[in-house]
């Protein structure tokens, strides 16, 4: 669990433990700002030295933004959180889970499809057509591309 905040972080792992017991001893509270390179790295540096690797990595900022209306705040906060994520060497497909955010609030047509069709590419070169998070991304690409020859394409 990540925040700015050790004490909310600890206090948010307590009520965890509350509802699923020792399962919440694995949780690894990492009070760090997400927003800053440096602190970003070190803190993907501890979870992979802890666990092994780094399945997803989560800057939700932007969706608060979204929901409060505030279009281009959410696009300038995920564009922050792929600069953060780049800099701090994380994996394509979780790099390819932002873009795919980021592209989802694009308004220029060409631009959103463009940026789909390489998350796709991403997902499918890294997991294989098969895998359910490749498909999740064909599907979800699919809905943001205005040409239905490009969606059809998409989810094959």
């Amino acid at each position: 669990m990540v925040g700015r905040n050790r004490a909310k972080l600890e206090s948010t792992l307590e009520h965890i433990r509350g509802q699923i017991g020792k399962a919440a001893d694995a949780a690894l509270v990492l009070p760090f700002d997400a927003a800053d390179p440096g602190q970003a790295r070190v803190g993907i540096e501890t979870v992979i030295e802890k666990y092994g690797r780094l399945d997803v990595l989560l800057n939700n900022a932007a969706v608060v933004a979204l929901a409060r209306g505030e279009p281009a705040e959410a696009r300038r906060l995920l564009a922050e959180a792929l600069a953060v994520k780049r800099a701090a060497g994380v994996p394509r497909v979780e790099l390819a889970y932002t873009r795919s955010n980021l592209a989802m609030l694009e308004e220029d047509p060409a631009v959103r499809s463009h940026e789909m069709r390489q998350v796709v590419e991403i997902f499918d070169e890294d997991l294989g057509a098969a895998h359910p998070t490749t498909i999740e991304g064909r599907m979800t690409a699919s809905l943001y591309v205005r040409e239905p020859e490009v969606a059809r394409d998409l989810v094959r």
